[in-house]
């Protein structure tokens, strides 16, 4: 499952920073498209990590939207999924998103905190088996996480 999960962000990502994208920006989506929202975090917590993702990328592909709120999760689901490089890309969306755009935006610049915060204890956990999950856990809302594979396997593609 983690290839696959790799897959699909990295089929996400290769489509946002295509030369022809022309993606909004926003801090968040509108109240009644919360639902998906709500489905997502629920399949994240269910250890369903590719369909959680999946939802997130289909809503923001299809609208050309990226939503802060959004890629703040994705980072997590990714994260949790095993996708650990994958996870720092989507980190790394979000943080340039933020950033670059939205910064006279309060809701922005809490996005952008919760994005900083996240990072930095996403940094600090990969040194660590136990300490990646308990993180992993913790961002996966599920407090039966295991992790997805070896941990070798996934910080493999971090430098120690």
């Amino acid at each position: 499952m983690t290839e696959s999960l790799k897959a699909e962000i990295t089929q996400f990502l290769e489509t946002v920073y295509a030369p022809t994208a022309d993606y909004r920006v926003f801090v968040d989506c509108v109240a009644e498209d919360k639902t998906l929202y709500r489905d997502a975090v629920a399949l994240k917590h269910a250890g369903y990590y590719l369909e959680s993702a999946q939802l997130y990328i289909e809503f923001m592909t299809k609208r050309q939207s990226l939503y802060l709120e959004m890629l703040l999760e994705l980072f997590k689901t990714t994260a949790s999924g095993g996708a650990l490089v994958e996870a720092g890309r989507v980190w790394q969306l979000g943080i340039q998103v933020a950033d670059t755009l939205l910064k006279d935006e309060q809701d922005a610049q809490n996005a952008l905190t919760q994005l900083r915060i996240h990072g930095a204890r996403f940094a600090n956990s990969i040194h660590s088996e136990t300490d990646l999950r308990n993180y992993l856990m913790t961002i996966s809302g599920n407090p039966a996480y295991v992790l997805p594979a070896e941990y070798v396997e996934l910080v493999a593609g971090f430098t120690r």
